[in-house]
Parts: structure tokens; C-alpha cells; sequence
């Protein structure tokens, strides 16, 4: 517990020392103070202690601070969110997600929206969807405290400023399959995790607006908050990978020097393959000595055939 409180209280100094505010502050919007997304990072990190965790990688809650801060999206549970997940070598990472609120403002960012929107529909709702040349979604709520019952789908709305409307709507199954891909969602039974386990509806919402905000034109804005939420998913990301994250100064904490005294499979591998190179070329052949001249090599009956 001690050592759990002493490595919280480093990574939450670390975060507050000159040469990561520096750096996030180089990559944050002008209309956003650091002070400000100092303090809501501080407070999500000790709303979440898990955060600070012996088993997890520093750097990548540095480096999702960091990506969160080049979007311009604050981690603070409405606009973004740190999250924990499982990474290969056994150990956890931090990444910043973009929530239903960070989408919306990154959207309405590129200029080409005047306004977007997404809703979950339940089954004792009153509601159609009507395709073809005239598509509509028609969406009521029952009486207010009426029981509204289980999720059956979820829709998206956008209006630009052309005057288009672009619409998508996603059904129960089709959120679950999203859901089941996703990095830190599901269990290995398949249960709702993490984020997901806390706030199904809105993670359910912004998978929906993910898939809309796909066919609005892609402005950067529209571009990478498309790219940050299929980071999220294991088929992701489908466009093109972002520029890389500069690197945080290292910390000295207690796992990063066990990982220096690792090596990995492939590592050895490559070692061992050098060594019997190595062997094999100092091996000398038992018996006769090698042919070193013409001299040496045998003519006639003596010749080999």
C-alpha cells in the first residue's frame, strides 16, 4: 500500500515538473490553459490510483496525457478519459480516450457542422426509422420515471451547414460486437468491463457518432478524432497512423529497471543464431589438414569423382 501511495505521489510530481509541462504545453490549443489540464488530469489520476499501479508502464500515462493534450480533449471523464489495458509483456498502459463530448467538440471544429448529437434508444421507447429518399428517425420518451427498459439501439445525428443531414443507427448486437473487439470492454467471458462496465450508454453512443462521424467530410479535426477511437479497437487503426507522440523524459521507477535486466524471445533468438555462427566458423575439421594451393589438390586415381 505504501509503495503504491509513494509511486502515485511521483508519477502526479512528475506530471507538475518543468520538463512535462513544457512539453504538454507545447502541444495543447491556445484557449486551454495548462493549469487547467493539469488539474483535471491530477484529479482523475487520484480518482483512480489504478492509474499509478506497480504493474503499470509510467510513460504511457505521460504519453496519453500528452495525445490527449495535442487533440485538445481534457481527461476529464466528459471530454476524455484515461483508461487502464493489457499489454503483451504483462504489464498495463494507460490510453486516452476520446468520450461522446470530446467527439462532439472536435467535430464541430472543422467548420463543417452546426450541429451533432447521439441518443440511445430503449425498448419501452416510442420510435421508427423510416429509409430511402426521405430518411427519418422519429424518437420519443415515455413519461417522465417510466421505466424505459434494456438498450435496442442507438442513432446519430449531424446537421452541416449545407443543410444536409447524415444519419446512423446501430443495433443492440451490433454495439456488442464493437464492444467485444475492444481493448479494455470485455472480460474473458465476454461481461462488459472498465469503462464499458461504468458508462455502457455513453461508450455506446460515441460508437454510433464513430461510425457517422466516418461519412462527414473529413476535415483533420473529424480525420484524427476518427483515428483516436479505432485505437481503441483491436482492427484499428484503419487510417493512416499518426505522427508519433514525442518522447516524455523517463522516470525511475522500480519496474522500468526490471525491464532492463528482460530480454525478449526474439532477442535470444538472435543471440543464440549468432553464437552457432560464431562456432561454426571457428570449428576445424578433424583429419587431413584444408587444401591451401594447387599443389595440394589430388589428380588422377587420387582425384575425388
Amino acid at each position: 500500500m505504501t509503495k503504491a501511495i509513494s509511486i502515485l505521489e511521483e508519477r502526479c510530481k512528475l506530471l507538475q515538473s518543468e520538463a512535462v509541462q513544457k512539453q504538454i504545453k507545447s502541444v495543447l490549443p491556445e484557449h486551454i490553459s495548462i493549469k487547467k489540464f493539469t488539474r483535471a488530469t491530477l484529479i482523475a489520476i487520484q480518482n483512480n490510483p489504478d492509474l499509478a499501479g506497480p504493474n503499470v508502464d509510467g510513460r504511457s500515462l505521460f504519453n496519453a496525457c500528452v495525445k490527449a493534450a495535442s487533440d485538445g480533449l481534457i481527461p476529464d471523464g466528459r471530454e476524455a478519459a484515461l483508461v487502464l489495458f493489457n499489454t503483451k509483456t504483462g504489464k498495463r498502459a494507460v490510453q486516452y480516450i476520446p468520450m461522446v463530448l470530446g467527439v462532439i467538440k472536435r467535430a464541430r471544429n472543422s467548420g463543417d457542422i452546426s450541429s451533432i448529437s447521439a441518443n440511445v434508444v430503449r425498448e419501452n421507447d416510442v420510435y421508427s426509422r423510416r429509409m430511402g429518399d426521405n430518411e427519418e428517425i422519429i424518437h420519443e420518451l415515455p413519461k417522465e420515471g417510466a421505466d424505459r427498459g434494456k438498450i435496442v439501439a442507438v442513432y446519430a445525428i449531424a446537421h452541416l451547414k449545407d443543410g444536409s443531414i447524415e444519419r446512423e443507427w446501430m443495433t443492440f448486437e451490433q454495439i456488442e460486437k464493437r464492444r467485444l473487439i475492444s481493448r479494455s470492454g470485455a472480460e474473458k467471458d465476454g461481461s462488459p468491463k472498465g469503462i464499458w462496465l461504468k458508462w455502457y450508454e455513453e461508450m455506446a453512443e460515441k460508437t454510433v457518432m464513430h461510425r457517422l462521424c466516418r461519412r462527414l467530410p473529413m476535415s483533420p479535426d473529424i480525420e484524427k478524432i476518427v483515428r483516436r477511437i479505432e485505437e481503441e479497437y483491436e482492427f484499428g487503426p484503419a487510417l493512416p497512423a499518426p505522427e508519433e507522440t514525442p518522447a516524455l523524459p523517463e522516470t525511475t521507477e522500480p519496474e522500468e529497471a526490471q525491464e532492463e535486466k528482460g530480454q525478449t524471445k526474439a532477442a535470444k533468438k538472435v543471440k543464440a543464431a549468432a553464437k552457432k555462427k560464431t562456432e561454426e566458423e571457428k570449428e576445424v575439421v578433424e583429419g587431413e589438414p584444408p587444401l591451401t594451393s594447387e599443389e595440394d589438390i589430388p589428380f588422377g586415381e587420387d582425384a575425388p569423382i
